[in-house]
């Protein structure tokens, strides 16, 4: 019986493959190890478009950097994204690098 590839939206991907290799390494071995497909995370992207969301570095996406209201508005949109995809049973990994924000 042939199993559907998990689908994993990752958040950085490949996009900074030229400032930080890990994370495109990363996801080549984990696509390279079974039926998996990995693809950039945009919030275009439907929710029940993939089975795990894994986030690198999320406070740059749930933090707003200031009050501006269109800031503020980003920042909850990406929360109502993020509570939908849980309430769909997208599972959400957030691996943390650093305890503190360095860039």
């Amino acid at each position: 019986m042939k199993r559907e590839p998990l689908r994993i939206a990752a958040r950085p991907a490949f996009s900074n493959e030229s400032t930080n290799p890990y994370n495109s390494l990363l996801y080549r071995a984990v696509s390279s190890a079974g039926p998996v497909v990995v693809r950039e995370h945009k919030y275009s992207m439907l929710p029940w478009e993939c089975d795990i969301l894994h986030l690198h570095w999320p406070e740059f996406d749930v933090v707003p950097r200031s009050l501006r209201p269109l800031d503020v508005l980003k920042k909850l949109f990406v929360w109502t994204w993020l509570l939908s995809a849980r309430a769909m049973g997208v599972k959400i990994v957030w691996t943390a690098h650093n305890t503190f924000g360095h860039d």
